[in-house]
């Protein structure tokens, strides 16, 4: 019984070092902004949407974010497009039921979602 706990309690540095390493890992920003000097209020931003893609991002799975419908017809000031620790998780274990159906793929992206903010201009 002793010896069962002491392997757990030696295992808990290395699983804290493979989480951090996953959840910190191929985690990227991308802002598009449009400038507009004469007009100060922004909208606060928009709920997220999720952006599919497939085969390392070379097929998109959704349809692009439609700024006009988002914004109600109204112009947009930022467009954030992020893959985040949630979006890594996601893609990880997707890869992996992929993976364990069919070895071949294991070199492949077969899913990962990005998450989409929109800021419309009010």
């Amino acid at each position: 019984m002793v010896k069962c706990s002491e392997k757990i309690i030696a295992l808990i540095p290395t699983t804290l070092l493979i989480s951090t390493l996953i959840l910190t890992s191929g985690c990227s920003t991308m802002h598009f902004t449009q400038e507009y000097p004469d007009i100060i209020e922004l909208d606060a931003p928009n709920e997220e949407i999720w952006h599919n893609t497939s085969l390392n991002g070379t097929v998109e799975i959704s349809r692009p974010a439609n700024l006009y419908k988002h914004c109600n017809g109204n112009a947009w000031a930022r467009a954030s497009v992020e893959f985040n620790a949630d979006n890594v998780l996601v893609t990880a274990v997707s890869n992996a039921i992929v993976d364990i159906a069919v070895p071949a793929l294991s070199l492949v992206n077969f899913y990962a979602p990005w998450d989409i903010e929109i800021q419309c201009i009010k």
